[in-house]
């Protein structure tokens, strides 16, 4: 990864266009209002250790990655990327709607999906919901959609076959 930007006190919001770099890294440690967009760079990561509070939208690039480790307003998460699109959710932590449009769609939450998981892939949609995690609503689009399931499912997503372990 290029460039990172850190994001301390009360911020936001924040719209990173190409150039300057093919990368970003964006870590949020302090209060972020506003939301976060992101157009045309090759690899964004995404980590929120802070508070969050509007929408992170993402596109045009190949890669996202997005690290849910604090707190998260009424806010989305959208990323329209032609390569891997991925969310990790730690224990203790929430999201609201996700989409997300690739070639891969990789999910692994330790936390909550309050509502919406939208994926789409050319590929394949991969979920992990870890033991004492929480998803929602989720609509699945892929050649290939798996669910590796250790917790409540609230909806077996369209299209999506879960393949439960003990």
């Amino acid at each position: 990864m290029g460039n990172t930007v850190t994001c301390t006190g009360n911020s936001g919001p924040l719209t990173i266009p190409p150039p300057p770099g093919p990368d970003v890294i964006v870590n949020i440690f302090d209060n972020f209002n506003g939301g976060i967009t992101v157009t045309g760079m090759a690899d964004t990561l995404i980590t929120n250790s802070g508070n969050l509070n509007g929408n992170i939208s993402v596109s045009g690039g190949t890669d996202f990655t997005f690290v849910q480790n604090g707190q998260f307003g009424s806010a989305d998460i959208f990323a329209n990327n032609s390569g891997t699109n991925t969310l990790f959710i730690t224990a203790g932590r929430s999201v609201n709607n996700v989409t997300f449009t690739g070639q891969i769609n990789e999910i692994d939450n330790s936390g909550t999906v309050n509502n919406a998981l939208n994926l789409t892939a050319t590929t394949r949609n991969h979920v992990v919901n870890r033991a004492g995690a929480f998803l929602n609503a989720m609509t699945f689009s892929a050649p290939r959609n798996v669910i590796d399931n250790e917790g409540p499912l609230a909806d077996g997503g369209g299209g999506a076959r879960p393949r439960s372990r003990a």
